[in-house]
């Protein structure tokens, strides 16, 4: 009879325990995510705050989410968060928008979050819903396709795509052949699609480097829709005002293409590999910066970015480089979307 008691007592004992675990648990996650509202980020392009930031370097660490708000932020006040992010257009003048995405993701804490969240199916419930937003409804078509382009862009990145219901994920697809079909602008397209019929008028082809070397490259044929290029303009200006933008947004040509082939904004040409004009000795490395040498940023495994020298005083070496999708700018060289560090320069 005592063993009995014994073991109901212990058994209680471990129930209570259970059940003050469970609440203060409870109330953990109740606290966790306790900020409703979206995170205002104190320094915002068009101030001249912002405009006294000079390097990519300086404006990434000023829009950086306070770690004890991030992780308290709701799922919704997260999202709504990153759509105002300052430098989300990063994103989009690279090489390809996952080049873009896991670049950003380095520099912007709020993007690990949104991965760490597994919130994916919110994120999809969030673009299908956009245009009934509150905080939406009363923007203008541009700015509201810039939240949508965002939100597309995200959606087509496998840490959130994948982890979409299957029925999310179809639907996903079938929005974006609709908004092809309709001529209507979607970024899901070029992410979801990249062998789909249309990229098809694209075509691959050969050019060569000034000792003959063979370079594959893509010849482009079709241009982006013109609210997507207003929006390139719109927001690369804004975030980099002491550049200077000499020609407009447009897919035909990136910045390799500029800088090693033809610095033409006639160039219809996209190069991802320029690695052939630096090894085969059409240009030689130097340690001196130069007018009309080339200026390489070799992040990434094709090499982030590259640049044609145009003026050079002491430390302040400035350039003229096709940023992507993006316009032509003339700034400085690391005051542009990319990681500068270990640059390299070609004569």
């Amino acid at each position: 009879m005592k063993k009995l008691r014994s073991i109901i007592l212990t058994l209680m004992i471990i129930i209570a325990v259970i059940i003050g675990v469970t609440t203060v648990n409870s109330n953990a996650v109740e606290e966790e995510y306790s900020i409703e509202e979206k995170y205002v980020f104190p320094v915002v392009p068009n101030t001249d705050e912002w405009k006294a930031f000079t390097t990519l370097a300086e404006k990434t660490e000023a829009t950086q989410i306070p770690e004890d708000i991030l992780s308290r932020l709701t799922d919704e006040a997260l999202i709504e968060t990153i759509l105002d992010y300052p430098l989300a257009i990063n994103m989009f003048v690279y090489n390809t928008h996952s080049d873009g995405y896991n670049q950003v993701r380095t520099q912007f804490n709020g993007l690990p979050e949104l991965e760490n969240r597994g919130i994916a199916n919110i994120l999809y419930s969030t673009y299908v819903n956009l245009n009934n937003l509150p905080e939406i409804r009363n923007l203008s078509y541009e700015d509201r396709r810039w939240k949508e382009m965002i939100l597309e862009l995200l959606l087509s990145q496998l840490p959130y795509y994948n982890y979409l219901t299957e029925d999310n994920a179809l639907n996903l697809i079938e929005i974006a052949q609709q908004r092809v079909k309709n001529a209507e602008p979607t970024v899901l397209f070029y992410d979801l699609f990249s062998n789909a019929e249309l990229m098809t008028r694209d075509y691959g082809m050969c050019i060569y480097t000034p000792k003959g070397s063979a370079v594959d490259v893509t010849r482009t044929t079709y241009e982006m829709p013109q609210v997507d290029i207003d929006n390139h303009n719109k927001h690369l200006d804004a975030d980099y005002p002491n550049a200077t933008r000499i020609a407009s947004a447009t897919r035909h040509y990136n910045c390799h293409s500029y800088a090693w082939y033809w610095q033409s904004t006639s160039n219809t040409i996209w190069m991802d590999y320029p690695d052939k004009y630096m090894s085969d000795g059409s240009y030689t490395k130097t340690p001196v910066a130069g007018v009309g040498y080339r200026m390489y940023y070799p992040g990434g495994s094709t090499g982030t970015h590259s640049a044609v020298i145009i003026g050079s005083s002491g430390r302040s070496v400035t350039v003229k480089s096709k940023w992507a999708n993006g316009g032509l700018y003339i700034h400085y060289y690391d005051d542009c979307p990319y990681d500068s560090y270990g640059v390299e320069i070609y004569r």
